[in-house]
């Protein structure tokens, strides 16, 4: 059924950046956020440009109202909690892994709802991220272990994504991803073959970001009467 069908309109996204601004701005924040305390500001900083350069059909405008502030404990605890991760996991504690991720996936929970909370549309419409713990964790869990498998992964990924958009509600907002594990797959091995050549990453980066941003399918609820 269409969305005209199904009494929806669909409303696409574009992201507006040039490769190199943001190659730049993103190597800044990961840089800066390995320092952990100034992660929360350099982020909402991040944030707030990349959905600055956001453009969806039917909004003038998109723009971010978060504050570092308000998040600054879930940023350094995540970002403490992946280095713990990484340790654990080197030195063999499979136990304290999984610990610390279960952790870490409370409070990344706890960022995407204060994200969506803070994305704001000319229309006046407001976001919400309604998704639950316990299927975030499961979700994290099953693409953690899919890794191993080389492949698998990247449709796990995708199922990840589908059911992270359908979690982003509003006033007549519908989120669908429609990207395949395949697509996902090929595009992510062809990024990390450019990354050996180096030169080409800003182009590539931006390449695989239009692709997810392009496969974000936005419907909203045709105005009755």
């Amino acid at each position: 059924m269409s969305a005209e069908e199904s009494g929806s309109i669909a409303a696409d996204v574009e992201f507006t950046a040039t490769p190199l601004e943001f190659f730049g701005r993103g190597l800044l924040t990961s840089i800066l956020s390995a320092l952990i305390i100034p992660a929360p500001w350099i982020c909402t900083w991040f944030y707030r440009w990349c959905v600055g350069k956001l453009r969806i059909k039917g909004e003038s405008e998109v723009s971010f109202s978060g504050e570092g502030g308000q998040i600054w404990f879930p940023f350094m605890a995540t970002m403490v909690l992946s280095f713990a991760e990484r340790g654990a996991m080197e030195a063999g504690y499979l136990l304290l892994f999984w610990l610390f991720a279960a952790v870490g996936c409370y409070f990344t929970l706890l960022i995407a709802r204060w994200f969506w909370r803070n994305i704001v549309l000319s229309s006046g419409t407001k976001l919400a991220f309604v998704g639950k713990y316990w299927p975030l964790l499961g979700w994290t869990v099953l693409l953690t272990v899919s890794v191993v498998t080389i492949i698998g992964w990247a449709w796990v990924a995708a199922a990840l994504i589908r059911w992270g958009c359908r979690q982003i509600e509003g006033d007549d907002f519908h989120v669908e991803f429609l990207g395949s594990g395949w697509n996902i797959l090929w595009r992510s091995f062809a990024f990390l073959l450019s990354c050996v050549l180096i030169i080409p990453i800003p182009w590539t980066a931006m390449w695989l970001v239009k692709w997810y941003l392009s496969n974000v399918s936005i419907q909203r609820t045709a105005p009755q009467g």
